[in-house]
């Protein structure tokens, strides 16, 4: 059981800290790139919304899924930050801490 809230609660600060990543180049960026802010503001609100469900419904196959979901998100991040030559450790260190939690939770379960 302490494994699944671990996995919950890793899955839910990762969504926060990409929300509040996202928030801030949303105030910081121009009115050309807004249109594409607003876009990863948006996915970020939802995948926060999506990372409190596991803390209301314990289903292993609903955090499997969340998790699997924020795995893809911050992959993809990864290549697009790689494309556009930004920094990538915090997002790679955070794939790979979500790819363990969901490999500990699929053990576990």
């Amino acid at each position: 059981m302490l494994d699944y809230y671990l996995c919950a609660v890793v899955c839910f600060f990762s969504a926060v800290l990409s929300f509040s990543f996202s928030l801030h180049d949303y105030f910081k960026n121009q009115e050309a790139l807004r249109v594409s802010t607003q876009y990863l503001l948006s996915r970020e609100l939802v995948f926060v919304g999506i990372s409190i469900i596991p803390f209301f419904v314990r289903s292993p196959f609903l955090m499997m899924a969340v998790m699997s979901l924020s795995l893809v998100k911050n992959f993809l991040d990864i290549l697009v930050s790689q494309y556009f030559n930004q920094k990538r450790v915090g997002r790679f260190s955070t794939t790979i801490l979500l790819l363990e939690c969901l490999v500990l939770g699929l053990y576990f379960s």
